[in-house]
């Protein structure tokens, strides 16, 4: 009896040894500064474009397209992708990806109302010496703004073999219900918003019919301005060096003098 033949193939192995520790000295900062990074509404999208693409979909060993996508601007979008065919048609399946809704504000399980001013947290404290004066530097950074991205993601292909499978891919991922996404070194979590919708009926310019389903997704993030992140000296203390010179008494006891 034969092997059953592989429907998803990982064209991206993971590494080990030598190559793997390099990945992770990757996610280190080599001048950091002692403070987190800033998060911005770009970094959740960027964030949101590498979830899809680390789930890896492959068709006959071929990662799928993964772009930013308005719906509402299809026939310029199709004139102007780089995917296409001698007859310049596009070239499917892709997977598109568009806000669906202006950010709103976060609804994850550690938000909270707080009093206004924000409250900042220490992070930690770091001791200081410029020759002279020494003393500890206290880093702060005030608490994150939670918030809410909402997304829709839609896979395009001229097969509904290839919708289906996508959409086996996605929703085992989402199987505990939310999944999470490492966005400058934190995770945030992101869940299925709704049921998927079928959206096959849709014909691109030139009428070409295409099967096409949206997934609703939710990354519930937060953002945090550098801006807003304080140094603030703690303790100084003022070294102070004396010259001594050694010198006998009478009774032959050696002392010290200085200035």
């Amino acid at each position: 009896m034969s092997l059953p033949k592989k429907r998803q193939i990982n064209i991206t192995p993971n590494l080990v040894g030598q190559d793997r520790i390099d990945e992770l000295m990757n996610f280190t900062d080599p001048v950091s500064t002692g403070f987190p990074s800033g998060i911005n509404i770009k970094d959740l999208e960027t964030g949101m474009r590498d979830f899809i693409k680390e789930l890896n979909f492959t068709i006959d060993g071929e990662l799928v397209p993964v772009i930013f996508f308005p719906g509402d601007r299809w026939s310029s979008f199709a004139k102007t992708w780089k995917y296409v065919d001698e007859d310049e048609n596009i070239v499917f399946p892709l997977i598109s990806i568009n806000r669906s809704a202006p950010p709103a504000p976060g609804t994850s399980i550690i938000s909270r109302y707080v009093i206004p001013g924000r409250k900042t947290f220490q992070t930690f404290r770091m001791a200081t010496f410029d020759g002279v004066n020494s003393g500890v530097d206290i880093f702060s950074v005030p608490q994150p703004i939670p918030i809410d991205l909402k997304f829709q993601i839609k896979i395009f292909s001229h097969y509904i073999q290839d919708t289906n499978r996508f959409g086996e891919l996605l929703i085992t991922d989402f199987s505990s219900r939310q999944s999470f996404q490492k966005i400058k070194g934190r995770f945030m979590p992101i869940i299925m918003d709704g049921d998927p919708s079928d959206e096959s009926t849709i014909e691109d310019f030139e009428g070409d019919r295409f099967y096409s389903q949206s997934y609703p997704l939710i990354l519930q993030g937060y953002l945090q301005d550098e801006n807003e992140f304080k140094i603030t000296p703690a303790v100084n203390k003022i070294l102070v060096v004396s010259e001594v010179d050694p010198f006998k008494t009478i009774s032959g006891t050696t002392v010290l003098s200085g200035t």
